[in-house]
């Protein structure tokens, strides 16, 4: 139960690196961590908010190797967004 909690509380503080940096205009709608190696997807309304939420993730200190991987133009909601996929891994 021990290495459980541990496991848990590692997946929880990761999270936080990502949700900490998410502004009103950035949507996370689905993220991935294993073993250190994250990978989120999600949605910005301009490329500056995109390029705003990969700043803020990349002077976190408990993140290294932050790397957008895609981008596509698309319609959310009526409305025109970037949907993203980037990577980046837990500071061992």
């Amino acid at each position: 139960s021990e290495s459980f909690l541990k496991h848990r509380s590692r997946v929880a503080t990761s999270l936080n690196n990502f949700t900490v940096n998410v502004t009103d205009d950035v949507w996370i709608t689905n993220w991935n961590a294993s073993h250190g190696n994250h990978s989120v997807q999600g949605y910005a309304i301009t490329p500056e908010d995109l390029s705003e939420f990969l700043s803020s993730l990349e002077k976190d200190r408990n993140l290294v190797n932050v790397r957008l991987k895609t981008t596509e133009k698309t319609t959310w909601n009526k409305l025109q967004v970037i949907k993203f996929n980037l990577g980046a891994e837990d500071v061992q």
